[in-house]
C-alpha cells in the first residue's frame, strides 16, 4: 500500500523534472544558432564552413564583463586521442579603440561593458596596413574584404579545450604574435582549433601597424612603440582573465614569427613586460635583426615630417604636427605612407628607443637591443629559437632569374653578387646623405662628400669568399643554394643565432633551437625552394589536418588540403607536440622520446595526471612499448644549447640532433660585414654658418621658394624691359615724324 502512495507522490515530481529538462533542452536549442556569425555587421562572406556538426554557445567571465563564444565538436571519431570540443572566443577587446584623441597614444584598458553578454562568436576588424600587408593576407584568405580593415582593431581571440567532464584543469597558454614587418599581418590568419586540441589554450591578437603603430617624434607628443604597448596591454589582459578560459596564468608562453619574434625579444628586454609571461618561442626573428628596430641615428622624427608634408600637416612644433595628423583619416595616413622614403634595412615604422624621464611603465626600450644584450639586461627564461632551412628562398624567387630551376652559372652568380653590392652601396650613400643633411644644421660643419668612396670590390670579394662552394665551385645547384643561404643568413639566421648565443651564454640549459627542414611532397612551390620562410607555421597550427571531416570555420589559412599528405600530418603532429611540451615543461622532449601513448594518457580525463603544472614529474608518464614505424623515426631527444655545444634539432621526417647551425656565417654578418663599411668614407669638413636656424628640409624648401621668386622676378624684369624698349622706340619714331 505504501508503494502506491509513494508512487502517487513521485509522479508530479518526475513530471516537473521532465518539464524542467525539456525547457533546458529548448534553451540549448535556442542558444545553438546554425551560423555563429549571423547578425553581424562584420563582412563574413569569405568564411568557409567545415563539416556541419553540433555547435554550442559557451559563456565565460572576464573582469570587464561576460562573453559568449562558440564550442565546436571538431572530431567525432572515438579513437581520436585529443579533445573533441574546442571553444572559440573571437574578437574580445583588450583595449579602448585607438581612434580620435587616442591615436598616437598608449593604449587604454577597455571599459566595463554594460551589455549582459558580449558577442564573441566572430572576428573583429584587422588593423590598417599598407597594400603589401593586405596582399599578404589575401594570399591566404583570397576574398578578404577591404572593409574588414579598421583603426578599431585591438582585439584578441582565445581557443580553449572544452572539457565535457568538467574537471578543474588549467592548461598552459600560448600567446601568438603575428609577423609582417611591423606593417602587415593579422591574427585571423592563425586558426588555433587544431593546436588547442593538444591541451593548450591558444591566444592570437592584433596590434597597431605601420605609422599608426610605430610613428615616433622622439618626444612626449608621440613617443612611439604603440604596437608594442598594445601587445603588453594584451598580455596584461590575458594574465588577468585567462583562468576564466581554463588557462594557467602562471604558465604563459609567448610565440612569435618574424616581427612577432622580434616583438617578443623586445618584451624580454623590457622590464615592465616580464611579469606577464614565463617562456618564449622566437621563430625566424629576434630583437637583434637589423630590421627589428630603428636606431636613433636614423632620426625617426624626420620620417614623421615626411609623412606630415604629404598630408599638409608639417610643422616645426611636433605637438601641433601630431594634432594635425589626428585630424586625418587612417586611410589617408596609410595612403600617404606609400610616399615616405624607406631607409637602409626596411620600413621606417619600427620599434625605437623611447626611454626618457618618464616612468618606466610609459616607456618600452631604455636602450638599443644590442647594448642591452651585451649588458645582460634580459629576462631569465627558457627560450626556443628556430628558422627554416631556406629562409631566403622567396627573396631569390623575387630576383626572377632565368632557368633558376636548373641552377646558376658562375657568371650569373658573380653578376648577382656585384649587383647586390652596388645596390647596398647606393643605399648606404643615400642614407649617409640623408643623415648628414639632417645633422648639419646642428653642427658647425658641412660634410663635403665629393671625395667619398666605398671599396665595393673588397665587399664583393668578401661575399664571394664566404658564399662559394669551394668543393665544387661550378656546381650550378650548389651555387643556387649558396645564394639562398646568403639571403637567409643576412636577414634571419644571423640575428636569431646571435640572440640564441646571448641567451645561452647567460642562462645555459634553458635555450633550444630548431631548423625546420621538412617540405611537403605535395607542395605547389618549386622543389628548389625547399622549406622557405614561414613554412613551419602551417605545421604548428595543424593546417595539414584541415579537410572536409573537420568541423571548424576556415577563417584562417585557406589552403587546399591536396597540398598536404599523411606524412605532413605526422610532422604537424610532431611539431605541435614539441612546442606544447616546451610550453608545459620548458623541455620539448621531457620524457626522452616521442610517444603517442604518452600523449594519450596525459590527455585522458580519467588519468591521475590531470593538472598541467610546469613542474615536470616523470612518475606520471606511461611509456609505450609499441610504436609504429614512423613514430620510431621521431625517437630523438632534443638537448638544450650549451656554450660549448650549440645543439639544434632538424625537424624533418627523420629528425636529427646537430651542433652549431651556421654560426660562422652569423659571425660574418654580425661583425665582419659591419667592418667592411667602416672607415671607408673620406670626409672633408667645411665651415658653414654657425647656429643655423633651419633644418635641411626647411632650407631646401626656402631655396626652391627663393629660386621660384627669382625666376618670376627675372621674367617680370625681362617683360618690363621689353615693354619699355618698345615704348622708347615708339616715342622716338613719333618724334622723328613730328
Amino acid at each position: 500500500m505504501y508503494k502506491v502512495i509513494v508512487f502517487f507522490f513521485l509522479i508530479p515530481i518526475i513530471k516537473c523534472d521532465f518539464l524542467i529538462d525539456q525547457r533546458y533542452k529548448e534553451q540549448i536549442k535556442l542558444d545553438r544558432p546554425p551560423n555563429p556569425f549571423a547578425n553581424s555587421l562584420y563582412d563574413k562572406s569569405y568564411y568557409v564552413q567545415g563539416a556541419q556538426r553540433p555547435i554550442y554557445n559557451v559563456d565565460a567571465n572576464t573582469v570587464y564583463g561576460r562573453v559568449r563564444g562558440t564550442s565546436y565538436q571538431v572530431q567525432t571519431d572515438s579513437n581520436f586521442p585529443y579533445y573533441y570540443y574546442v571553444s572559440a572566443f573571437l574578437g574580445i577587446p583588450y583595449a579602448m579603440p585607438p581612434t580620435g584623441e587616442n591615436r598616437f597614444q598608449l593604449p587604454r584598458e577597455p571599459e566595463i561593458r554594460q551589455v549582459p553578454i558580449y558577442d564573441a562568436t566572430y572576428y573583429r576588424s584587422t588593423c590598417y596596413q599598407d597594400y603589401k600587408g593586405e596582399a599578404m593576407i589575401r594570399q591566404h584568405i583570397p576574398s578578404f574584404p577591404h572593409s574588414n580593415f579598421s583603426e578599431d582593431c585591438l582585439y584578441l581571440n582565445i581557443f580553449s579545450p572544452n572539457r565535457t567532464d568538467r574537471l578543474d584543469i588549467k592548461y598552459p597558454v600560448m600567446v601568438f604574435i603575428h609577423g609582417g614587418g611591423f606593417s602587415g599581418g593579422s591574427s585571423q590568419l592563425y586558426n588555433g582549433f587544431v593546436l588547442a586540441q593538444r591541451g593548450v589554450v591558444v591566444v592570437t591578437l592584433n596590434y597597431r601597424l605601420g605609422p599608426l603603430g610605430f610613428l615616433s617624434t622622439e618626444s612626449k607628443s608621440a613617443p612611439g612603440n604603440f604596437g608594442l604597448h598594445d601587445q603588453r596591454l594584451a598580455l596584461k589582459f590575458i594574465h588577468e582573465n585567462i583562468e576564466y578560459f581554463n588557462g594557467d596564468r602562471n604558465n604563459i608562453t609567448l610565440v612569435g614569427h618574424e616581427a612577432g619574434a622580434a616583438s617578443i625579444g623586445m618584451h624580454i628586454l623590457s622590464e615592465a613586460s616580464r611579469q606577464y609571461f614565463n617562456k618564449a618561442i622566437m621563430m625566424s626573428g629576434s630583437d637583434l635583426c637589423k630590421w627589428s628596430y630603428l636606431p636613433k641615428e636614423y632620426h625617426p622624427l624626420e620620417f614623421v615630417r615626411s609623412l606630415s608634408r604629404k598630408l599638409g600637416c608639417y610643422d616645426f612644433d611636433s605637438f601641433k604636427m601630431i594634432q594635425c595628423l589626428r585630424q586625418r583619416s587612417a586611410q589617408e595616413i596609410m595612403n600617404a605612407n606609400i610616399w615616405v622614403p624607406s631607409e637602409l634595412g626596411g620600413s621606417p615604422w619600427r620599434p625605437v628607443v623611447d626611454a626618457n624621464d618618464r616612468d618606466k611603465l610609459f616607456s618600452f626600450l631604455e636602450n638599443s637591443p644590442d647594448i642591452l644584450r651585451n649588458g645582460g639586461k634580459f629576462y631569465n627564461i627558457s627560450v626556443m629559437f628556430g628558422v627554416t632551412s631556406e629562409e631566403g628562398a622567396y627573396q631569390v624567387s623575387d630576383l626572377k632569374i632565368t632557368n633558376i630551376e636548373t641552377g646558376l652559372t658562375m657568371s650569373q652568380y658573380e653578376e648577382l653578387l656585384r649587383n647586390l653590392v652596388r645596390t647596398k652601396s647606393q643605399e648606404y650613400y643615400k642614407w649617409k646623405d640623408y643623415q648628414y643633411s639632417i645633422q648639419y644644421a646642428d653642427s658647425n660643419y658641412y660634410i663635403n662628400r665629393v671625395d667619398d668612396f666605398i671599396d665595393e670590390d673588397s665587399i664583393y670579394r668578401a661575399l664571394q669568399y664566404r658564399y662559394t662552394n669551394w668543393v665544387q665551385p661550378e656546381n650550378s645547384t650548389a651555387i643556387r643554394q649558396k645564394l639562398i643561404d646568403l639571403y637567409s643568413d643576412s636577414l634571419y639566421t644571423s640575428c636569431v643565432n646571435e640572440a640564441a648565443r646571448f641567451q645561452t651564454a647567460k642562462w645555459p640549459n634553458k635555450t633550444y633551437m630548431y631548423v625546420f627542414q621538412h617540405r611537403s611532397t605535395k607542395s605547389n612551390l618549386p622543389l628548389w625552394m625547399g622549406s622557405p620562410h614561414g613554412n613551419e607555421l602551417y605545421y604548428l597550427f595543424g593546417v595539414p589536418f584541415y579537410n572536409e571531416s573537420i568541423n571548424i570555420p576556415w577563417y584562417g589559412y585557406q589552403v587546399n588540403h591536396k597540398f598536404f599528405g599523411l606524412e605532413d600530418q605526422e610532422i604537424s603532429n610532431y611539431t605541435m607536440h614539441l612546442f606544447t611540451n616546451f610550453v608545459r615543461w620548458s623541455d620539448p622532449t621531457p620524457y626522452g622520446y616521442f610517444s603517442d601513448k604518452f600523449y594519450y594518457n596525459t590527455y585522458n580525463p580519467y588519468n591521475t595526471y590531470n593538472t598541467y603544472s610546469h613542474n615536470f614529474d616523470k612518475t606520471n608518464i606511461l611509456y609505450s612499448t609499441v610504436m609504429d614505424s614512423f613514430t620510431k623515426n621521431l625517437n630523438v631527444t632534443w638537448e638544450p644549447m650549451r656554450p660549448n655545444n650549440m645543439t639544434y634539432l632538424v625537424i624533418k621526417s627523420r629528425p636529427e640532433l646537430k651542433s652549431s647551425y651556421r654560426f660562422d656565417e652569423a659571425g660574418f654578418w654580425n661583425y665582419y660585414w659591419l667592418k667592411l663599411w667602416e672607415k671607408r668614407l673620406t670626409m672633408t669638413p667645411t665651415p658653414i654658418l654657425k647656429n643655423a636656424l633651419f633644418s635641411y628640409q626647411d632650407s631646401y624648401i626656402l631655396l626652391w621658394v627663393f629660386m621660384s621668386v627669382s625666376v618670376i622676378l627675372s621674367a617680370f624684369l625681362l617683360i618690363s624691359c621689353f615693354i619699355i624698349c618698345k615704348r622708347i622706340k615708339k616715342d622716338k619714331y613719333d618724334e622723328d615724324e613730328f
